[in-house]
């Protein structure tokens, strides 16, 4: 079945981007191929048009450039159910990386890892030696659950957008976010090790000259900084947030239950929601003042309903417009789920016991559409 997703970024890829394409094509598991160039000026684009096959999806950007920002957007433009991106001169390894996904479907991400067994950084030392100290650093001050902070080498299921999408638009800093946050939000994740040989830095766009090398390491050492920040905040916060998408939009928000406490109050929903979810948390002899709620005529675009688990399993599942199912979640004991808008259905897995909260007047089957299958 063809579910995987190829992101490449292209900027004058001429000597490589034929030979990557070639072997590309051929592989059953690619269902597409997107490629997105910053207006190469060595013929890289025509080589692209120049391949006849529905595979490939060419994304030209005129004004915007920059690695992070081509990488995002590729990650934006797929419809498949995994995602790979590669360096275009790594097309000798793409058997390797088929291969891989192949064998780990069930993984939320695989990392290939230069710092790990079987892994290696064949680069000058002037790449490697600053890679490999700031990784040191990402696992000292972060965690070293994963050893390569810095590979841009990845294969993630799609639904992990969902949850986690990368922000920073800088270079490669965005990558240390989003390596940090499968930690962090307990992603299943496999470190696999590779080789990066010495062929990828012979064109490097990435540091052309030493002044942007050393800006490059300071914008790293500020990301990890932010990072550090995030750590400290999912110590102290009551629940975990989660983002189900589908048809590009959200439907649902889960809340995971998280032992560790924050002190005060946090709203997980937008203002503009008709349904607020919120978390509290304060001390013995801590004083709300008494209030009066003003009453206001608002309009509710969308009938939403919150789900609290007090024991047992339930399985959800969302259902696109065309009213195929698009995915499913698992909520536990103390976790809550806010259904936002779209088709959903349920599953117990566990003997369940649950509190449903939901918008009123009730009016009974009238507010629903059922379908006939699960």
């Amino acid at each position: 079945m063809s579910n995987l997703s190829i992101v490449l970024c292209t900027y004058n890829e001429a000597i490589n981007i034929e030979q990557t394409l070639t072997k590309l094509v051929e592989k059953t598991p690619v269902k597409e191929i997107i490629v997105v160039d910053d207006s190469s000026i060595d013929g890289t684009v025509d080589i692209i048009k120049n391949f006849k096959n529905d595979k490939i999806k060419l994304f030209v950007r005129k004004k915007t450039r920059g690695f992070a920002s081509a990488y995002i957007f590729g990650i934006l433009m797929t419809s498949g159910d995994y995602i790979l991106r590669f360096d275009i001169d790594m097309y000798p390894e793409i058997d390797f990386f088929i291969d891989s996904f192949e064998k780990n479907k069930n993984r939320d991400c695989i990392i290939f890892s230069r710092y790990i067994e079987n892994g290696h950084d064949l680069r000058g030392h002037y790449r490697k030696i600053p890679s490999l100290i700031l990784n040191k650093i990402c696992q000292y001050l972060l965690s070293n659950k994963i050893k390569d902070y810095t590979s841009c080498i990845m294969l993630f299921k799609r639904d992990l957008l969902s949850d986690i999408l990368p922000q920073n638009t800088y270079y490669a800093n965005f990558i240390i976010e989003f390596v940090f946050s499968l930690i962090i939000k307990k992603k299943n994740y496999l470190e696999i090790g590779f080789i990066q040989k010495k062929n990828t830095e012979l064109n490097s766009k990435s540091a052309p000259n030493v002044l942007k090398f050393i800006k490059n390491g300071f914008f790293y050492l500020i990301t990890i900084f932010k990072c550090v920040l995030l750590k400290f905040k999912y110590l102290f916060i009551n629940f975990l947030v989660k983002n189900i998408i589908v048809d590009k939009k959200i439907v649902a928000k889960v809340f995971r239950y998280n032992k560790k406490k924050f002190k005060g109050i946090k709203f997980f929903t937008p203002n503009d929601l008709g349904m607020q979810v919120g978390s509290m948390n304060h001390g013995k002899n801590h004083i709300i003042k008494p209030h009066f709620h003003i009453n206001r005529k608002k309009i509710v675009k969308e009938m939403s309903e919150l789900l609290i688990i007090f024991s047992g399993q339930l399985k959800v599942f969302f259902y696109k417009k065309n009213k195929l199912r698009a995915k499913s979640v698992i909520i536990n004991k103390k976790d809550m789920i806010l259904l936002i808008s779209g088709g959903h259905g349920f599953k117990v897995l566990k003997r369940l016991e649950m509190l449903e909260i939901k918008q009123g007047p009730f009016v009974g089957e009238k507010d629903k559409m059922r379908l006939e299958k699960l």
